[in-house]
């Protein structure tokens, strides 16, 4: 086993690991707690805002995505009182119904792919 030490200013650090058992996530990264805790809120709150940005931008494309579906148009022959065959562009979609299955749907898409990606895993 390899054993190294750290010293702090808030404490001490030890690792023992085994070199194909270490976990070299970034975003477990040893001993955070350690750091200075004006460094960690900075690094919290940068990666707030950044997820905010994120979440805003995929929010505005679905909320364009809706838009595209629900200003689909077709056209419709109709026959007047005299018989005449009127050609008239009506909407595909009711904007309403439109509107609230979709956002329905992009409100609970979070959940819908958790259980996707389970399902997927469990499979085998």
């Amino acid at each position: 086993m390899k054993r190294e030490d750290e010293y702090f200013s808030r404490g001490r650090t030890t690792y023992f690991t085994k070199d194909e058992e270490f976990c070299t996530s970034f975003v477990l990264t040893p001993a955070w707690n350690l750091q200075s805790r004006y460094l960690n809120a900075v690094l919290y709150i940068i990666c707030l805002i950044f997820i905010f940005i994120g979440v805003s931008i995929i929010s505005d494309n679905f909320m364009d995505s809706i838009t595209v579906i629900t200003s689909a148009k077709r056209v419709a022959s109709l026959r007047d009182s005299n018989g005449n065959i009127l050609n008239k562009e009506v909407d595909v979609w009711n904007p309403t119904v439109a509107n609230l299955t979709l956002m329905a749907l992009g409100s609970s898409a979070p959940e819908i792919m958790l259980n996707v990606i389970e399902t997927i895993m469990t499979l085998g």
